[in-house]
């Protein structure tokens, strides 16, 4: 029985490892998109090489 209760537990650890794992994604992306959204607004300046 004990055996059976550890399998359990390491299953629960994984599952929580994979959620936290999947929130971290989606708050990654969702500050991604925050700074694209930011770069997008911003005046750009043209450099020119010289020649």
């Amino acid at each position: 029985m004990g055996c059976f209760c550890r399998q359990q537990h390491q299953v629960i650890i994984m599952k929580d490892s994979v959620v936290n794992n999947s929130t971290a994604s989606i708050s990654h992306a969702r500050k991604a998109v925050e700074q694209l959204k930011m770069e997008a607004c911003m005046d750009r300046i043209k450099v020119k090489k010289k020649q």
